[in-house]
């Protein structure tokens, strides 16, 4: 994909948000998949939408275990529904293995079964999003609102500043 490789090029970070949630054809998995064919690249999600189709209520944050229920543009915090225990689980594992490798310290510690703190996965989070290791995934609905501000928060804390950026250069 020319926008990946101009990305690349210009050493810009990135994130991407999974929009359109609410539409009925609407595929996590094979939207994932496709990035990852596409592009080469990982792609995991950092937060996971509650709900399918018309039937989408939230988003959870796979990092700080949350979940975040919408009514109308306003979200409050709430429990991980039980059905998605598992599924939840299942990508923070693999969230959490692909954080690791972004510092020598953590992914010592994680080999050594010690749990990361979300404080080390968030570092870990702007170190990736940096690197361009992995795409991390961002879901929700434009067009509700749901998933938009921990998108923007996302980018505030995981992306780094004109500053930063004008630092890095070589």
């Amino acid at each position: 994909c020319r926008l990946w490789e101009m990305l690349v090029e210009a050493r810009v970070p990135a994130l991407g948000f999974m929009t359109q949630l609410e539409d009925a054809q609407a595929n996590l998995k094979g939207a994932l998949a496709k990035i990852e064919n596409e592009l080469g690249l990982k792609a995991l999600p950092v937060t996971l939408p509650i709900g399918e189709g018309a039937g989408l209520q939230g988003i959870i944050d796979l990092i700080e275990r949350k979940a975040w229920i919408y009514k109308g543009s306003s979200a409050t915090a709430g429990e991980i529904p039980e059905e998605m225990k598992a599924e939840v689980e299942g990508y923070r594992t693999q969230l959490i293995e692909k954080l690791a490798e972004a510092d020598d310290k953590m992914i010592e510690e994680f080999l050594e079964g010690k749990e990361l703190s979300n404080d080390e996965l968030h570092l870990a989070l702007k170190i990736s999003a940096k690197n361009r290791s992995f795409i991390p995934i961002y879901c929700g609905s434009g067009s509700k609102g749901i998933g938009v501000r921990n998108l923007v928060d996302a980018m505030v804390q995981h992306l780094p500043s004109p500053i930063e950026r004008e630092a890095d250069r070589p």
